[in-house]
């Protein structure tokens, strides 16, 4: 058994290139939707060599939440199930998006 409050794995560079982490909420961050505050989070990332997180997989008591991103951040997908909704969210480099609801 292997327990802590995060976990690192690095490669032969000692580069981080996978991550779980608990994050704290705040209650006075905003978000940039405009929402104020987000609850304590449990995040899962999947670092390139460049150290950018190309998947984000997070667990909160909102719901969870995943993520990919392409070669630049602002080539991403987001897939959420948060409260009583859900949805899948794609954004283009040129910044196009497609939002998906039920």
């Amino acid at each position: 058994m292997l327990r802590g409050s995060s976990l690192e794995i690095v490669d032969d560079h000692g580069r981080v290139r996978a991550s779980i982490k608990i994050h704290p909420g705040d209650p006075n961050f905003k978000m940039p939707d405009g929402k104020i505050g987000y609850p304590e989070t449990a995040m899962f990332r999947l670092i390139d060599p460049k150290g950018r997180p190309e998947v984000k997989l997070g667990a909160s008591v909102d719901g969870g939440e995943l993520g990919l991103i392409g070669e630049t951040d602002s080539t991403h997908l987001l897939l959420k199930a948060e409260g009583p909704d859900s949805s899948l969210k794609l954004t283009n480099k040129d910044g196009r998006q497609q939002l998906i609801k039920p």
